[in-house]
């Protein structure tokens, strides 16, 4: 058999592998026949894919979020467009079919895709065939993956993967054999990527640190592919621009793609042009130097936005699992275990793989190597730094280790079957974790405990909302769940990056915390109350049990306490449905309650 053809073969029955156990947590979304999305901010997505093919129309600025003054959506027009696209292409061919299951299947599908860029990065580095079997049977095999392509998770995170891969590929393959072509490749996929993410221009770091690397040892590419690239760069990036709003709207902002991503594309092209317009000296270093500290003023105040969301300074009110390191998941909760069981025992060789990576980018070498090291040692260390990050350094958890050990073995002519058998064992324990718990985690409805409370709730909410629209007050945690099954809106969710997103978690937790009268005068017209009933939970010996009533009142705001212990409902309080624990208690504790609110007469 041709070795092009195993290589089919491998990725494609792996692949596959990858794709069943993506498709394992359907119970999670699917019910009473219909599915659903799984994750928060799923639910944000589906709903913007569903109202660009529909009646609405594709929207960046949402007008029934953060009431009254709205706000734009951060995420820019890239992924959810394209995912509306592939939406009315399918429905073209088949009209009856059910959009959400489409929906749901895309990123399990796509695992595929980042299967064959994971392969194709080790093909280009010259891994052993051995190997890069290793490497696609871990992605296969890894939690990470089942979280990333899980059914369900339209969420953008599969897509930022994508990129990572695509963006290693290209400029791989464009350092092991320069040419024109791979140097437009690479500034193409540079500039696409902030379309699907607006973060995504940080993939721009590991090219120029490479770029910048070669340069000071003398080893630049050809001055006149710089030059392609960053014209190649620069006119994808006007492109992907002038689909944005905020860009019209003139904002300069890390949050929205605008501005603040043409003023650093620019710097970056101007970067790729200088180390092919000048060679390395004290000079031209000095120059490069206050170029650099000049060009950064105007970029002060996002970086410092970046600087906390990169620390979770800025989510220190609100635990979000996301911005935890996975140092802090085995301090805390999760255990070594629990962390292992979704990252692997891969991650507990990273401090090495970074140690052993970091000389190679000191000393000449071929340029290939230089850049897989930059990029391994970039995206590694936001692996370390917040689980959310976890896909830039993906594949090189899976590709480090095989890296460096098919080097030693070239270098030091190593024999290869001791080598092999040695790097199985360590997969095999690596990934023992995942395969006894982490693949096989069983989650909740929509994978949020919250959701499945409330979920009951929806159906009548969707009903009020559409013969009465009008505002939702419910903690932001619900924003997106009321924002897809209903037209009503909501004053927050699960948005937060920019200060009037945390402004307004603020002001809607600061209504919980005032009487029910006093609640009503404030409003002018009819409103929703989602009120839910936090720590009526708790773990005792290891079972999950029902707290002491009057410990769960003392733990809710006055509003809830007011709503839920009190007898009879308040003046103005029209109570639509409620959600009981079924457990047995006499009386069985109220878990959620859907309420309309009727203004103070004036």
């Amino acid at each position: 058999m041709k070795q092009s053809v195993l290589v089919f073969v491998v990725w494609l029955s792996l692949s596959m592998l990858a794709m069943a156990f993506a498709s394992l947590p359907v119970d999670s979304v699917v019910i009473d026949g219909r599915f659903l999305p799984f994750g928060n901010d799923s639910f944000y997505h589906a709903r913007r894919i569903l109202d660009a093919v529909g009646e609405r129309g594709f929207f960046q600025f949402d007008v029934t979020m953060h009431v009254p003054e709205g706000s734009w959506v951060s995420w820019p027009w890239g992924y959810d467009l394209l995912m509306a696209g592939a939406l009315q292409l399918a429905m073209a061919f088949d009209s009856s079919m059910d959009a959400m299951k489409f929906l749901a299947y895309v990123p399990v599908v796509w695992t595929a895709v980042n299967a064959a860029l994971l392969l194709a990065i080790a093909r280009v580095t010259r891994l052993p065939f051995f190997y890069q079997a290793l490497a696609l049977l871990g992605f296969a095999l890894l939690p990470l993956t089942q979280k990333l392509h899980g059914i369900g998770r339209i969420d953008h995170h599969y897509m930022e993967l994508t990129f990572v891969l695509l963006v290693s590929w290209t400029l791989l393959r464009w350092l092991r054999g320069p040419s024109s072509s791979r140097a437009i490749a690479c500034g193409l996929a540079l500039a696409v990527a902030p379309a699907f993410h607006h973060a995504l221009f940080i993939l721009q770091l590991p090219v120029l640190l490479t770029l910048l690397i070669l340069w000071a040892q003398k080893q630049a590419l050809p001055a006149r592919q710089l030059r392609i690239a960053a014209v190649a760069f620069l006119s994808a990036t006007v492109l992907v621009l002038a689909g944005s709003e905020p860009f019209w709207d003139g904002q300069f902002s890390m949050a929205t793609l605008s501005w603040f991503h043409g003023y650093i594309a620019v710097l970056s092209a101007g970067i790729m042009v200088f180390t092919a317009w000048r060679e390395v000296d004290r000079r031209q270093l000095g120059l490069l130097a206050i170029g650099a500290l000049l060009a950064a003023m105007p970029l002060l105040a996002q970086m410092m936005l970046a600087g906390q969301f990169l620390s979770g300074a800025l989510f220190t009110s609100t635990a979000i699992l996301e911005v935890t390191s996975p140092v802090q998941m085995m301090l805390g909760g999760w255990g070594l275990g629990g962390t292992l069981s979704l990252y692997s025992g891969l991650l507990l060789l990273v401090p090495l793989v970074m140690v052993l990576l970091l000389p190679r980018l000191f000393r000449p070498t071929d340029s290939m190597d230089t850049g897989f090291a930059v990029a391994a040692l970039f995206g590694l260390a936001l692996l370390l730094v917040q689980y959310r990050l976890n896909y830039f350094g993906l594949p090189f958890l899976l590709l480090g280790p095989f890296y460096l050990l098919s080097r030693w073995q070239h270098q030091e002519n190593w024999p290869g079957k001791p080598l092999a058998l040695a790097a199985v064992v360590v997969m095999a324990l690596s990934l023992r974790p995942a395969l006894s718990g982490g693949l096989l985690e069983r989650y909740p409805l929509a994978g949020d405990h919250l959701y499945e409370t409330v979920q009951p709730l929806m159906a009548p909410l969707h009903d009020a909302c559409a013969s009465t629209p009008g505002t939702v007050i419910a903690a932001n945690q619900f924003g997106h769940y009321i924002t897809y099954h209903s037209n009503c809106s909501v004053i927050a969710n699960n948005f937060l990056l920019t200060a009037l997103h945390f402004r307004k978690v603020e002001e809607v937790n600061a209504l919980f915390h005032l009487a029910p009268g006093e609640l009503r005068s404030r409003l002018k017209k009819p409103a929703y109350l989602l009120a839910y009933l936090g720590g009526v939970f708790e773990m005792q010996d290891g079972k999950v049990v029902v707290r002491d009533l009057d410990d769960v009142r003392s733990r809710n705001p006055a509003l809830i306490a007011k709503l839920f212990f009190a007898t009879g409902d308040p003046e103005g309080f029209t109570l639509i449905d409620e959600v009981r624990l079924n457990v047995d208690l006499r009386p069985q504790p109220v878990l959620a309650r859907l309420y309309r609110i009727d203004p103070v007469a004036r």
